[in-house]
């Protein structure tokens, strides 16, 4: 069984067995956590930072950590608040609140395709 917890500078991912139950590993994301989505159908965990203006993606099966600047509000004030994930076409949706923007990330090439007003 694995089991996800977040922290405000870490994701820990932690497999549970019967014989070893204090495996952990840590990955480096960011802080100021906003919120979280997870596309099942490529395994990647999307996580806002509101502090650094960025999303964060964390490829389960690699391990490996990704982070896309989204959006950024009036008088250059960090804005990213909710994000979506949409599994059949493999985009992102991140609400940037202070500007009143969507910043669309594309799941394939895992960069930010376009910001709508």
């Amino acid at each position: 069984m694995s089991v996800s917890m977040l922290a405000s500078q870490s994701v820990v991912a932690q497999t549970i067995e019967t014989m070893a139950p204090n495996a952990a590993d840590q990955l480096p994301v960011g802080g100021d956590p906003t919120a979280i989505a997870v596309n099942l159908a490529t395994n990647k965990i999307y996580r806002l930072n509101l502090a650094k203006g960025t999303a964060t993606v964390i490829d389960s099966k690699s391990g490996t950590v990704k982070n896309i600047p989204v959006g950024i509000g009036l008088g250059g004030l960090l804005c990213p608040y909710c994000i979506g994930v949409d599994e059949k076409n493999n985009k992102i949706y991140v609400a940037n609140t202070l500007s009143n923007t969507t910043s669309v990330i594309d799941g394939n090439r895992l960069q930010l395709a376009i910001i709508w007003n």
